[in-house]
């Protein structure tokens, strides 16, 4: 779908969506000071809300507080740290760069964007970062994030290894410490959704053997190991 509404679109820019989400109020007054701007990109804060409460989420705070730390410090490795924040929802992009690079979204079921955001990241320009918010990202038992699936777990470690490869190949090894992806995180997904111990070596395998990490940089130290165990995930 997100395929067939880039080659269906005439505009400047684009805004992706995932089906479960949707835009703030106000959404248009807070983008529309771009559209004659230079940027090839604007990052947005999302929130997230419980689907069937309507109660609040956490599943933005990473991407808030990584946004935070770069507003803070707009230094190289806040800046590629911005790239942990894999998907492509809650950002403004100049469809010029879309059509010129011809990226396209996965068709695999999950992960899809996965590899479409590094392409994103790495080859928009001029990028503007806000902590103002435009998107909810929803949490619900029944969907694809949520769901326990082999499959999922598959695709998943298959798109986190592709995203890996691109960045390998475009980035220095300095750049990829900060970047910081591993697969760690997807095998820690696997776990805490009771995917079978079995299928969890294989995806530590299919990273050993393309080489991604499996633990992060930022949990080989002290400090990242604090940072963990304070707030339950790493920025």
């Amino acid at each position: 779908c997100r395929n067939r509404g880039i080659d269906a679109a005439a505009g400047q820019w684009v805004l992706f969506a995932d089906a479960d989400d949707y835009f703030l109020p106000g959404l248009y007054e807070k983008i529309s000071p771009y559209f004659d701007s230079e940027y090839d990109m604007v990052i947005f804060a999302p929130t997230s809300a419980d689907m069937e409460t309507g109660a609040p989420s956490d599943r933005h705070k990473k991407h808030v507080q990584r946004i935070q730390a770069y507003l803070k410090d707009p230094s190289r490795k806040n800046y590629l740290g911005l790239c942990r924040t894999t998907t492509i929802w809650s950002k403004l992009i100049r469809r010029q760069v879309i059509a010129d690079k011809k990226i396209y979204c996965s068709t695999s079921l999950h992960g899809n964007d996965f590899v479409c955001s590094q392409k994103l990241f790495y080859y928009c320009g001029k990028k503007k970062v806000t902590d103002e918010a435009i998107y909810c990202v929803t949490q619900s038992g029944s969907s694809l994030t949520t769901k326990k699936s082999s499959t999922s777990f598959q695709n998943s470690v298959r798109e986190r290894t592709k995203g890996c490869e691109f960045n390998q190949a475009h980035y220095s090894r300095e750049d990829l410490r900060y970047i910081d992806l591993s697969g760690g995180e997807a095998l820690l997904n696997g776990i805490k959704k009771h995917i079978r111990p079995g299928e969890i070596l294989w995806g530590a395998r299919y990273f050993a053997a393309h080489g991604v990490n499996i633990v992060p940089y930022r949990l080989r130290s002290p400090a990242g190991i604090r940072e963990f165990i304070k707030n339950g995930h790493l920025i």
